[in-house]
């Protein structure tokens, strides 16, 4: 209980953090066609988190320096009363590599499912990666 208590926690404080930016910018996206690239890194966790939390997750974003692997942690209901904890990795850069892919995944290595997200593309090695049996329904991207 301790736990889930610090989680929410760090929920109430990070979603108020995202709010205050993150419609705004969705909208600016939108309005003016603004290319992901040009946001900043921060910026675009934050649209992440926001793009999760609309989806019906309650997040926590972690810190911006040494997050242990993760930028945002991820609960969702799946089944009444069942929850499931998934680690989120924002990448913002023009292309993620297995080395990148690989990486996350061992540091999110107790997590059930790891979620990667990137502002750019995933490279072919990647995708054949998620295919493999054992990564199928651990690795989103």
């Amino acid at each position: 209980t301790a736990n889930c208590e610090h989680f929410l926690q760090l929920q109430e404080k990070s979603l108020n953090l995202v709010k205050t930016n993150v419609e705004k910018t969705l909208q600016e996206l939108y309005d003016k066609q603004i290319d992901l690239k040009s946001v900043s890194y921060s910026h675009f966790e934050d649209i992440v988190a926001e793009l999760l939390i609309n989806s019906g997750f309650e997040i926590s974003q972690t810190p911006k320096t040494r997050d242990g692997g993760r930028d945002i942690i991820a609960r969702a209901e799946c089944g009444i009363g069942n929850y499931v904890t998934i680690a989120v990795e924002v990448k913002h850069k023009e292309k993620v590599g297995i080395p990148d892919i690989r990486n996350a995944l061992e540091a999110n290595r107790h997590y059930p499912q790891i979620m990667v997200v990137t502002s750019g593309t995933f490279s072919s090695e990647v995708i054949e990666e998620k295919k493999s049996q054992e990564k199928y329904l651990r690795l989103v991207l």
